[in-house]
């Protein structure tokens, strides 16, 4: 994805020597994609890609039960006013 950036971005400059609005996004994404590139190993990345999903099904779980105990609160106050 950082690539695609940093070509679109480049693709833009060079094609319409449109504003600079686009440079901060350009260098950014190289530097990210650079990073990536030298820094990151294949074990760093699943490792990482674990830690993201966990956390994303903790999240998305964790919405679920808040609404089940929104929804048995809001049904005993119900039943209180009956």
């Amino acid at each position: 994805m950082n690539v695609l950036i940093v070509i679109g971005s480049a693709a833009y400059l060079w094609l319409q020597q449109g504003p600079l609005d686009l440079l901060p996004v350009f260098v950014i994404a190289f530097l990210h994609a650079a990073y990536l590139a030298i820094f990151s190993t294949r074990s760093a990345v699943e490792e990482a890609s674990r830690i993201y999903a966990r956390q994303l099904l903790l999240s998305s779980e964790s919405g679920r039960t808040s609404d089940a105990a929104a929804s048995g609160r809001q049904t005993a106050h119900s039943q209180e006013e009956d």
